[in-house]
């Protein structure tokens, strides 16, 4: 768990809650956030096979810590060599199998990623008072005309825990393969 119960608590203003509570709700906060980003957030050590892209490969979790070849931004590694296989379905590209640590810790953890994870966490403890029976993902309802408004991606299991701003505050985290 990459963001604390003090942290939550500074961050949302929220003491009254158990803090065996919180702490669950913000592991799953972290998972929801992590699949929107289509990356771990956590800080370890990794073992994960790697498509070689022109002599650089690219893995999930960064920022890179320490790994076996030269480390470029904290972002991606060169000078890869090794045993290279090809994967069964894309026989074409070559992979590497790679052992590297990489991921945030509770310090390291950039603000954007702790906040959204910390109002995440409090939407799943605290769910909007709105009506049980509105349509799940409903962000907006208008009854003059009757009128419904979507939102995007981020529904927990309690409703929506991800709001379109956390998600266009997180966005540029997001894991992409150039």
């Amino acid at each position: 768990m990459v963001v604390t119960y003090e942290t939550y608590v500074s961050i949302t203003g929220d003491a009254s809650t158990a803090s065996s509570a919180v702490e669950e709700a913000l592991v799953e906060a972290q998972a929801l956030v992590e699949e929107e980003l289509d990356r771990p957030l956590e800080l370890e050590e990794r073992t994960e096979l790697l498509r070689l892209q022109n002599g650089r490969i690219y893995p999930s979790a960064t920022p890179i810590l320490d790994a076996p070849f030269t480390i470029d931004d904290g972002y991606s590694l060169s000078g890869v060599y090794g045993d290279l296989v090809t994967g069964p379905l894309d026989s074409d590209t070559p992979r590497v199998l790679v052992t590297y640590t990489g991921g945030y810790t509770a310090e390291t953890l950039p603000r954007r990623l702790r906040e959204a994870i910390c109002r995440a966490a409090q939407r799943h403890l605290h769910p909007s008072p709105l009506p049980a029976d509105l349509p799940t993902g409903a962000e907006a309802v208008r009854v003059g005309d009757v009128q419904i408004t979507y939102g995007s991606s981020g529904l927990g299991a309690s409703g929506r825990t991800l709001t379109v701003s956390d998600l266009k505050s997180i966005r540029p985290f997001r894991r992409m393969e150039p």
